[in-house]
């Protein structure tokens, strides 16, 4: 499958070389993807479908907020359609974790959506919208607020915030069947990813480079198989 959106804008920014680690993998299918850029790929999880991935990625079932891996072990790391789903308490920690492990030259890749003119069109996020359901649901950012939790860990080389409205009406044109009018709704979502429009933006990327002395994350020593282990 070709790479598109997030996964291409992700492609075309990652360094050559190196160690990659992909902060919630999923499965690692699309990880993999990734494969000709890094020397080697590692990916975390805590979701079931992470044992039935690609072997060309190394997985350890991991928290975010608990990377275990050892500090400055990978040159790149990508956290992409990840903050967004994480409860509040645990978004700074995972940025702190992904600071540990990044080396003092490395480069961080996030993703996430973007509060802009249309993100109350976002179909993930119409429960909380609705008030059905309580939580964050699936927020969407502005850039205050990436700015305050990357304070004191990471300064943004770069940012990409992309998307109108095509990309959100495309994701509710698939809702119960993502067959239906496949190409056209990928061409419109492709196009919109493509396209800056600042402010007014439902995605957001960015490139962020470590800051000296940061603040410290959690010290517990989870267990994973294939990866380099905190000592």
């Amino acid at each position: 499958m070709a790479l598109r959106e997030r996964g291409l804008w992700v492609y075309e920014h990652l360094p050559t070389g190196g160690r990659l680690l992909d902060v919630g993998c999923h499965g690692g299918a699309d990880t993999a993807r990734w494969a000709d850029r890094p020397d080697s790929l590692f990916g975390i999880d805590v979701d079931p479908a992470l044992s039935e991935g690609p072997p060309s990625v190394k997985k350890a079932y991991a928290s975010a907020g608990c990377l275990p891996f050892r500090t400055a072990t990978f040159e790149a790391v990508t956290f992409v359609e990840v903050l967004e789903h994480l409860p509040p308490q645990l978004e700074r920690p995972a940025l702190e974790e992904i600071r540990r492990v990044l080396t003092e030259d490395g480069v961080l890749l996030l993703t996430t959506p973007h509060k802009g003119w249309f993100a109350w069109l976002d179909p993930m996020d119409v429960k909380r919208r609705l008030r059905l359901e309580a939580g964050k649901g699936h927020k969407h950012y502005s850039m205050d607020e990436i700015g305050t939790l990357l304070d004191g860990l990471f300064e943004i080389e770069e940012v990409h915030r992309s998307s109108l409205v095509f990309h959100p009406v495309s994701t509710w044109l698939g809702i119960g069947n993502r067959d239906r009018w496949r190409r056209v709704r990928a061409a419109l979502s492709d196009w919109d990813y493509r396209h800056k429009f600042g402010r007014a933006a439902f995605n957001l990327a960015l490139i962020g480079r470590p800051l000296r002395n940061p603040v410290a994350g959690p010290m517990q020593m989870p267990t994973a198989s294939g990866v380099p282990l905190r000592r």
